[in-house]
């Protein structure tokens, strides 16, 4: 879980695969409650939106998680932070793609009008 999530950047995916397969997964890690909690909090805690917070907490509230409780509170926090910080910073980090195209682009353009595009085929 953890692996794909960090790897691949698939959260909603592995989301949906926890909330597809909770109840095999929750009677087996049962008796492993650090794992258990680890296993939710990683899954989840690389969401970044409201509407997914909302909706993990509708899952769990129908979901008893058991003694991965702890996950599932960490996880909720992991999400909370990531929606402040895409709040805080989506600005930032928009602008500085936008300046960063741009420069990309003039420098494209002076190679271009510099070169024999002959070269290039």
């Amino acid at each position: 879980s953890s692996g794909i999530n960090a790897e691949y950047g698939h959260p909603e995916t592995m989301w949906e695969f926890l909330k597809t397969n909770f109840e095999a997964y929750n009677e087996k890690m049962q008796n492993s409650p650090f794992h258990h909690g680890y296993l939710i909090q990683v899954t989840i805690g690389n969401l970044r939106k409201p509407e997914q917070y909302r909706d993990v907490q509708l899952f769990f509230n129908e979901h008893d998680p058991g003694n991965g409780m702890g996950g599932v509170m960490a996880g909720l926090e992991n999400i909370q932070s990531n929606i402040r910080w895409g709040q805080t910073h989506r600005y930032n980090c928009r602008s500085y793609f936008y300046s960063y195209a741009r420069r990309r682009a003039k420098r494209f353009e002076n190679n271009v009008e510099g070169s024999d595009v002959s070269e290039w085929t």
